[in-house]
């Protein structure tokens, strides 16, 4: 088999195979509106993850290695800028994340969910490319840099493919791995607490 098309019918599999099949009827679908009191995680997972962010991004300010909360730091020179890099750009994520999966939002100011979406998707592959860099880094053995690989790995495809698919309208599929990715995004703040 030609390589060429090897890659095709991988590809094909990825944005295909993975999601389930949607119409363009289910696309183009507008749901009903539901007030705040019927979605009761909004308020309290913005507030979780700003407290995170408050909570996790000030001893990486002064961009000094003995306050990092990573202690002892692997000998590489690249990885304390590669990690406050990922810490920054995970924590942009996290915020942008938040107005993304905000349904108010999304159907009231679609302009501010679609420039918030890019801000996402940039940060969020450049983040994982960071975690992908450092991972193998780490001090704590095979399960920690295998685990962190997957997570960024992951973290990573399921972005694309969010992105990929609102590329090609394909709205449904969009939003599917786009929850995906945020999940992934947001299992170090479930981890951390």
């Amino acid at each position: 088999m030609r390589r060429a098309t090897l890659i095709t019918m991988l590809g094909a599999m990825w944005t295909e195979e993975l999601s389930r099949s949607t119409s363009v009827e289910d696309d183009h679908r507008i749901a009903p509106r539901r007030p705040l009191l019927r979605r009761p995680w909004v308020v309290p997972l913005a507030l979780l993850t700003v407290i995170f962010v408050a909570y996790a991004v000030p001893p990486y300010l002064t961009l000094d290695p003995a306050r990092a909360r990573t202690q002892p730091m692997p000998p590489h020179a690249s990885y304390y800028p590669l990690l406050v890099t990922h810490i920054f750009l995970s924590s942009i994520a996290l915020l942008a994340a938040c107005l993304q999966v905000w349904p108010w939002l999304r159907r009231s100011h679609p302009a501010v969910h679609r420039w918030s979406g890019r801000v996402y998707v940039t940060v969020a592959l450049s983040a994982s490319v960071c975690v992908m860099i450092i991972s193998p880094m780490g001090l704590y053995g095979a399960n920690q840099r295998v685990a962190n690989t997957m997570l960024a790995s992951l973290w990573f495809a399921t972005t694309l493919a969010g992105f990929r698919a609102i590329r090609q309208r394909r709205i449904a599929d969009h939003r599917q791995w786009m929850l995906r990715s945020f999940a992934l995004c947001f299992s170090i703040v479930a981890f951390r607490v």
